[in-house]
């Protein structure tokens, strides 16, 4: 496994610095890496190829901030080895690796399961990214953001995108965008935009008692913790602390099923929120225009 990831794996570099890792997908030199390894985009962006030593251009392509997900193509290269994409994520429990740089040590191997495997939604930066992920289980400290996983027969399964920790390191514990996400972004070959509300939520069941008693009992859905100033959220009035629990009338139980509605729809489409305010426990519904994640 180590020789075939050897093979393939690339490190980005932006503006000559070490940004992360990633992987070649194709025999004319298309690398997929994490959205976040290359923010921001219009910054000089070159690749370490897997000999470590042959240093060349790269074009971004396209992003998928979405799922935190990037194309570049290197300049000037011939047929290069290739890590293909599989057909569909593996089962909980399945022993997945990549190879990348953690704390800058190169060319190493890592090991990991899948945690979950059922896609969910963490917060990436600013208050309104949100990426689509799965959960795995590994140890990933700063260097393996863009490593393309991959399942025991070489195919990638995923990309690098966060992990749970803080700056000692991981806790065991990382998010990975999907290979489906990755398979869309090719085929599409240019930027594939996400919608959002413009606000940071969190899941009413995870909040301390004296909150969750704000609403009604047995309520259910996400409550709106901050806005982002000029998001769709606010042109729209909807009130901070308000937790939803429908949009265009279907019932969202959850912070993940919210999210997983609301990007069904592209940004643009005008959608319908309805709220249950803290304490008076009034509904109000809101109409909402959908913006665009942006970094």
């Amino acid at each position: 496994m180590h020789a075939v990831l050897r093979r393939t794996s690339i490190t980005v570099l932006k503006e000559g610095q070490i940004a992360g890792a990633g992987a070649l997908i194709d025999a004319n030199g298309l690398v997929l890496t994490a959205a976040h390894v290359v923010n921001p985009a219009d910054k000089r962006f070159e690749i370490i190829m897997p000999d470590g030593q042959t240093v060349v251009s790269a074009k971004l392509i396209a992003r998928d901030l979405g799922h935190d997900l990037a194309l570049l193509r290197v300049q000037g290269v011939g047929p290069v080895d290739y890590l293909p994409l599989a057909r569909a994520m593996p089962p909980a429990g399945a022993s997945i690796f990549v190879v990348a740089a953690p704390s800058f040590y190169t060319d190493t191997l890592l090991p990991g399961r899948i945690a979950r495997d059922r896609p969910g939604f963490t917060l990436l930066g600013g208050m309104d990214s949100y990426v689509a992920s799965y959960i795995i289980a590994a140890d990933t400290p700063k260097g393996v953001s863009g490593g393309c996983w991959v399942n025991q027969r070489g195919e990638i399964i995923g990309v690098q995108s966060a992990f749970i920790g803080d700056d000692a390191g991981s806790l065991g514990l990382a998010f990975i965008g999907s290979v489906d996400a990755a398979r869309r972004l090719v085929a599409a070959g240019q930027d594939v935009p996400a919608s959002t509300l413009g606000v940071e939520l969190v899941a009413l069941r995870s909040q301390v008692p004296g909150f969750i008693g704000r609403f009604p009992k047995g309520s259910r859905g996400a409550a709106i913790h901050r806005i982002k100033p000029g998001s769709p959220a606010e042109l729209a009035g909807l009130p901070r602390e308000a937790l939803i629990t429908h949009l265009n009338d279907r019932p969202v139980a959850d912070l993940d099923p919210l999210l997983a509605e609301l990007r069904r729809y592209e940004p643009g489409t005008t959608v319908t929120i309805r709220v249950t305010l803290p304490d008076s426990h009034m509904q109000e519904t809101h109409t909402v225009t959908l913006g665009t994640v942006a970094w």
